[in-house]
């Protein structure tokens, strides 16, 4: 386009109006239009038939020639293509004096460019000064965040350095506190010690004067006296350690009598190794709060063993009493009609060190589980034979408490009562149960039998007389994975075959 100017430029007047009067631009936008719409196969002839057909025109038509004038009536177009009249009118136009800008449009153009001019530097010069102000904000919080970042920072070493400083001096007040506590208790214990000391060795020569007395080393008439002869005491004549050797086959009731005997023999019936073991079994009949609590406290420093079987008189003061006795092993309470929920409780709150512990035939309930829960913490043998109070429950509180945990030996023969979900409460309870006795239990089935050899993989000797009338070989077959098992008593099976 603008080499095409440039040579319009040059041409001469007469020329250019040659080229205005014959309207060369219409003719040159109809010829392009037809082109463009009709394209025709051959251009050139295409072009040729269209301008002999101009050349046909008079003057007149060519005046009045539009942009679709070569373009047939069928192929003939509603609007036009394109618009390339305004181009076509620049060009053959652009020489036309008439389009000359005056002094006015070339001064309003003028100022248009240095409006536009300067608007375009002022537009430059804003974005260039909010670039620089935004870096310069950014920069100042920048350094505002790591002034803040470094307070904060030196804050942190500050604090914890003092915070180790006060650690150090609150440990050394606290082991300097220890010191000072242990060198009082010290000197206290030392100053109690020696006192007790002095009174215990005052105390010994006093009981060993009165022993003598007892026995007659201190009156010296009293020499060789009842040795020989009928009334000849062959039991004084022994050593202390024998007398009381011979003595501890007796049971309380002898060793009431032989107290009676003499001043000798009461100091031998007295003596700690006797009061260890207690059998109140054969005075039941006679046996109530008032005597049983002189027993025990006679006993109480060094009972271990005690057996109240049968003893139905006996109510909250004997079992008070019992509570006392903090070195008690061995306690039996089997067939006891007053042993209760609460008779539990009283015991197992004082006998922390219970290992044997006999609840046969008695009314215990769900709530003397909980007791042995909370306080049996080294219960090896428990028996719980033909007492039919308790539930499934009840092992569910040794579950969640830490006593019996220690257990290796359990009765629960005739307890019926018991179902799948009891057995499978108890197998988790005791997992380290090696002696399981379930004699007359009814109710026994193979289910119940899988879940216990499931669990309970260090049992040893399993008990099942008259309970195990509904066994199959599924139950016997679960029993083989006990890998320790030694030792099975079972009766009246007609299931088991030779498989």
């Amino acid at each position: 386009m603008a080499s095409l100017l440039k040579l319009f430029l040059t041409l001469e007047p007469s020329l250019r109006f040659y080229l205005r009067s014959q309207r060369i631009a219409e003719i040159h936008e109809a010829l392009i239009s037809s082109l463009l719409v009709c394209q025709p196969k051959d251009p050139v002839e295409w072009l040729l038939s269209c301008l002999m057909e101009l050349h046909s025109l008079p003057p007149s038509a060519k005046i009045n020639l539009n942009w679709d004038y070569f373009i047939p009536q069928i192929y003939r177009p509603v609007d036009r293509p394109f618009n390339i009249e305004s181009s076509l009118s620049y060009v053959f136009a652009v020489c036309d004096d008439t389009l000359e800008p005056n002094e006015r449009q070339i001064r309003m153009a003028i100022e248009h460019y240095k409006l536009h001019i300067q608007r375009k530097l002022f537009s430059a010069w804003l974005r260039y000064h909010l670039t620089q102000l935004g870096q310069k904000r950014w920069l100042e919080k920048r350094e505002q965040a790591a002034s803040e970042y470094y307070r904060v920072r030196s804050l942190n070493i500050y604090f914890r350095q003092w915070s180790q400083w006060v650690t150090h001096r609150l440990a050394r007040q606290k082991a300097a506190a220890c010191h000072i506590n242990h060198c009082t208790e010290t000197y206290q214990m030392r100053i109690i010690l020696n006192e007790w000391n002095l009174v215990a060795q005052q105390a010994r020569r006093t009981r060993d004067y009165f022993d003598r007395v007892e026995r007659g080393e201190e009156n010296q008439q009293f020499n060789g006296f009842l040795s020989h002869g009928e009334a000849r005491d062959e039991l004084s004549l022994l050593t202390r350690e024998a007398a009381v050797r011979i003595l501890a086959y007796l049971d309380v009731d002898d060793l009431a009598r032989c107290a009676q005997v003499c001043r000798n023999w009461k100091m031998l019936t007295q003596s700690s190794m006797l009061w260890s073991k207690l059998d109140l079994h054969r005075t039941s009949d006679v046996l109530d709060d008032r005597l049983a609590m002189r027993f025990i406290q006679r006993a109480r420093p060094y009972l271990q063993h005690l057996n109240l079987r049968k003893c139905s008189r006996i109510g909250r003061l004997t079992f008070l009493g019992i509570s006392s006795c903090k070195n008690l092993q061995d306690l039996n309470l089997s067939e006891c009609s007053a042993v209760n929920d609460e008779a539990v409780k009283i015991i197992t709150a004082g006998c922390h060190i219970l290992l044997y512990l006999n609840l046969s035939q008695t009314e215990v309930t769900d709530q003397s589980f909980r007791s042995l829960a909370r306080n049996c913490h080294f219960l090896q043998y428990l028996s719980l034979a033909y007492s039919r109070l308790f539930s499934d429950r009840a092992f569910l509180h040794i579950i969640n408490g830490r006593g019996c945990r220690k257990l290796a030996h359990l009765d629960i023969s005739g307890c019926t009562q018991l179902t799948s979900v009891g057995f499978d409460a108890m197998s988790d309870a005791f997992r380290e149960l090696e002696t399981l006795v379930m004699d007359d239990m009814s109710n026994l089935s193979d289910k119940h039998m899988n879940q216990i050899c499931k669990r309970l993989t260090n049992l040893r000797q399993i008990s099942m007389w008259s309970s195990a009338r509904q066994l199959t070989g599924f139950a016997f077959r679960h029993m083989s994975s006990l890998t320790q098992l030694m030792t099975i008593k079972f009766d009246s099976n007609k299931l088991v075959t030779d498989e």
